[in-house]
């Protein structure tokens, strides 16, 4: 499954920066590195998260494209323990668990000032969570979900920004039949965004 979204947004972001000038926008390409917290379920505690953009202008203050993202969701962690004598050897990772998948995503800007710019993130899409045990994978489930957050970015140079992004995101997972499932977290990450030359 990971193989096909990297494969898929290769394939967008280089078709869209190679099309001619008057076919079609050139988009922005935004990179994000940060962390999730706030998570429901079993594990939990958050951790690493990451995602990769590609967005094209709608109007003057919106931009709509497609994410695709990573997020650590937390580590169980447990006691190993000598099977001779018992004696405590610390503690060892039980259970992993981690969500990646695509998204549309769509951002507005509400507010723009000199060189900041302020507004709302939005997706929807699909997220794929996995909990493995030192890279053995365990278990995996699928669920639609959407992300909803705000934005606060710089203007570095002429032709990139800068800023942090909060996100809220929810899985429609089915935690009655499965209580353990992540339903809900949070994200925080820093995203840089190569602006498009048309665009400067």
């Amino acid at each position: 499954m990971r193989q096909p979204l990297v494969v898929l947004v290769a394939t967008l972001a280089l078709t869209a920066l190679h099309a001619p000038a008057h076919a079609i926008p050139r988009p922005d390409l935004i990179a994000g590195m940060g962390g999730s917290f706030a998570t429901t379920g079993t594990p939990d505690g958050g951790g690493l998260s990451s995602s990769l953009s590609v967005l094209w202008p709608v109007g003057e203050r919106a931009e709509f494209g497609l994410r695709v993202f990573a997020d650590d969701t937390g580590t169980l962690e447990g006691r190993l323990a000598d099977p001779n004598d018992g004696t405590d050897l610390g503690s060892v990772a039980v259970s992993h668990r981690w969500a990646y998948g695509a998204s549309w995503r769509g951002d507005v800007t509400l507010y723009d000032r000199e060189r900041w710019d302020s507004g709302l993130t939005g997706d929807f899409g699909y997220w794929r969570i996995e909990d493995d045990v030192r890279g053995r994978l365990t278990r995996a489930s699928s669920a639609v979900g959407f992300a909803l957050g705000g934005k606060l970015t710089r203007l570095v140079g002429t032709g990139n920004t800068a800023g942090l992004v909060l996100r809220y995101h929810r899985l429609f997972t089915n935690r009655d039949a499965a209580p353990s499932l992540v339903s809900r977290y949070a994200t925080v990450a820093f995203e840089w965004c190569w602006l498009a030359k048309d665009r400067r």
